[in-house]
């Protein structure tokens, strides 16, 4: 379709705004917007009043629900956001007064959401109905990493403070402080899949483990260079895969702590986030605007996901395998097809009352008053949401409940909790009893 000069000035194009102290040009309005038609220079979103997405809150974390329907997102302002991953709208806010959530994590039967924060606390909301529940308290530091136990039955907690904290799942009570360099923090935190070891990346260039029950230290993993941002088990608890600001994933052999494996990628710098896939054979390792893919096995880079614009903080794989989300300091938690690094869409949650869903075929979603706080951007001129769709078919909203493109296989899963296993020693019976489950 061919846009003609009556087109454009009877349209909304036609008007004066300032843009650098410049009136715009229509003339030059009329040029983009012929481009935009002939597929020749794509939209692009921007916030306003400003004119990058760099002054959205930061996506620091991001973690799927058990059975892969749910994604929460963590941000640096405290919001949980809350998102259906079949459609991308997202389903809630969850709020208790927090700031700078770092980390977020589901119970494995999907009822709890926990995030680690800033105000050295870890919240809990019930997942059905987006209720606060009691916080756990304990930290005299911000909190840094959250992980639910695999048989639900602890809390794990990761703090500047240079503890690790264990709390009973069921009643919220404090059961021990696993304490390793005092001059350090723990960044995070991670269960092996039988619940009886617990890792933490560390400040001080290293990975420490305990023994769930008894508390006592195990080993230390040593050889990084810097601080170790993040740490994960393998699905079959043989590797422990640890990601630094020195720019390196090391995988360590679980049992003996020995090397197998350190990964380079000057794509990636540092790293702030490692995942395992679900079987085990790919990790992805999160760090500066890009996620990067490896073969576990062979050591060998299979892929490399780009589109942010700043650093990705975590990176999860959907429970299935088919997904990979990413959230980073840009404001944004991308969706990516796992077997081909295509992205599926960018999700953006900047405030109580809007949410926004892109996707890559110029096609979006708006929810709640998104549309008075988005425009499209093309090179330096604005175009309100919906200005275009007139004019290009790919550019259209679609219904808040229209699938996403996601991979032909995704489907959800039927959450497997494992046996309680371990579980520490209960404290004195005057010790406080925080609940997660009592709502306040």
């Amino acid at each position: 379709m061919d846009l003609t000069a009556a087109d454009v000035m009877g349209s909304r194009w036609h008007r004066t705004a300032v843009l650098g102290g410049q009136p715009e040009n229509i003339g030059d309005r009329y040029e983009l917007a012929e481009a935009v038609v002939a597929g020749r220079d794509r939209a692009q979103l921007i916030q306003l009043p400003t004119t990058s997405l760099m002054d959205t809150a930061d996506a620091t974390a991001v973690a799927f629900s058990p059975d892969g329907t749910l994604l929460a997102t963590g941000t640096q302002d405290g919001p949980v956001n809350l998102w259906d991953v079949r459609t991308g709208r997202r389903q809630r806010i969850l709020t208790d007064r927090t700031n700078l959530v770092s980390s977020v994590a589901f119970s494995p039967d999907g009822t709890i959401i926990a995030a680690a924060a800033g105000d050295h606390t870890v919240r809990l909301w019930d997942t059905t109905t987006g209720e606060p529940l009691s916080p756990l308290t304990g930290h005299t530091g911000p909190v840094r990493s959250v992980e639910f136990s695999p048989g639900r039955a602890t809390i794990a907690s990761g703090s500047n403070d240079g503890t690790v904290r264990l709390w009973d799942a069921d009643t919220g009570r404090h059961l021990r402080a696993l304490t390793g360099n005092h001059t350090s923090w723990m960044s995070s935190v991670a269960f092996s899949p039988d619940g009886v070891t617990i890792a933490a990346a560390a400040g001080d260039h290293t990975v420490r483990l305990w023994d769930t029950t008894t508390g006592e230290p195990l080993r230390t993993l040593k050889g990084h260079l810097s601080t170790v941002w993040s740490v994960r088990f393998s699905p079959d608890g043989s590797i422990i895969a640890s990601g630094s600001n020195d720019g390196t994933v090391r995988l360590w052999e679980a049992t003996t702590g020995q090397l197998r494996y350190a990964l380079t990628s000057s794509r990636t710098g540092s790293v702030r986030s490692v995942a395992f896939s679900p079987d085990g054979a790919t990790i992805a390792a999160a760090g500066r605007h890009t996620v990067e893919l490896w073969d576990t096995t062979t050591g060998k880079s299979l892929r490399t996901l780009k589109g942010h614009l700043s650093t990705v903080w975590s990176v999860r794989f959907s429970p299935d395998g088919s997904i990979i989300a990413s959230g980073s300091n840009d404001g944004t938690v991308r969706l990516w097809d796992a077997d081909t690094g295509t992205l599926i869409a960018t999700l953006l949650g900047p405030t109580k009352d809007a949410w926004v869903v892109f996707v890559p075929d110029s096609s979006y979603k708006l929810g709640g008053t998104a549309g008075d706080s988005f425009q499209w951007k093309i090179k330096n001129v604005r175009f309100e949401m919906g200005e275009l769709d007139p004019y290009d078919p790919a550019i259209r909203r679609l219904p808040d409940d229209a699938p996403l493109p996601l991979p032909a296989n995704w489907q959800p899963v039927t959450p497997r909790i494992a046996p309680p296993g371990p579980r520490p020693p209960q404290p004195p019976s005057n010790t406080p009893r925080h609940g997660p489950f009592h709502r306040r």
